[in-house]
């Protein structure tokens, strides 16, 4: 932690998708509202793990991930990333199992109203026409193709379900990126056992520790 006597962990987990397309934009958009929701639940609320958590879908220059952060200090930074991937790998997809159609259609008519918000004062209509140019985005009207995919293509959830369970097991190895932050000095890394201790103690199967 480059704050000195500050004695707060921190942790960020990043998981890359890839460039965005139009679908992608739209899936890991709704999948980024609805993971942010549940990590606050979950991180904050119920395991008090941190003051500050927030998750969502990220864009890095052109390339999309999902990505969660959270700092605190009740636990380190080793045995937040174990909280965030049990996030990831249990508790996400548990929530999409049990996700009704009810509130499939709510988030959905959420990110049309996002998608449909007109920039507002000077700076937000910069931001507005720069981002596509600034993302090397060719297409002027990607906002206009993300609302007909929104509309006509994703009609249930199940589109949903496929892609974050694509993301977090692709089959291959995982685009897995971790940034942490320790008060005063960073401790030795943790031998395999230890982390494997750690995944194990949050019900993550070998499987997905050895991904």
């Amino acid at each position: 932690n480059p704050r000195a006597g500050d004695d707060n962990h921190v942790v960020v987990v990043t998981l890359l998708d890839g460039v965005g397309t139009v679908p992608s934009r739209v899936t890991l958009g709704l999948l980024g509202q609805m993971l942010g929701q549940l990590a606050y639940n979950e991180l904050r609320t119920k395991q008090q793990l941190g003051y500050v958590v927030h998750a969502g879908e990220v864009l890095i220059s052109n390339v999309q991930a999902v990505s969660t952060v959270v700092q605190g200090a009740t636990a380190d930074a080793d045995a937040m990333e174990a909280a965030v991937d049990r996030l990831y790998f249990e508790d996400m997809g548990a929530h999409l199992d049990n996700l009704t159609e009810d509130d499939f259609q709510s988030f959905r008519r959420s990110y049309r109203q996002q998608l449909m918000h007109p920039p507002l004062g000077h700076g937000e209509e910069f931001g507005h026409f720069w981002s596509p140019i600034l993302t090397n985005i060719t297409c002027n009207g990607l906002r206009n193709e993300m609302l007909w995919f929104l509309d006509e293509a994703l009609t249930g959830k199940q589109l949903l379900v496929d892609t974050w369970s694509g993301l977090v097991r692709p089959g291959g190895a995982r685009q897995k990126v971790v940034i942490k932050y320790f008060p005063d000095r960073v401790p030795e890394r943790p031998s395999r056992e230890a982390s494997d201790a750690a995944w194990r103690e949050r019900g993550i199967s070998d499987a997905d520790r050895r991904q």
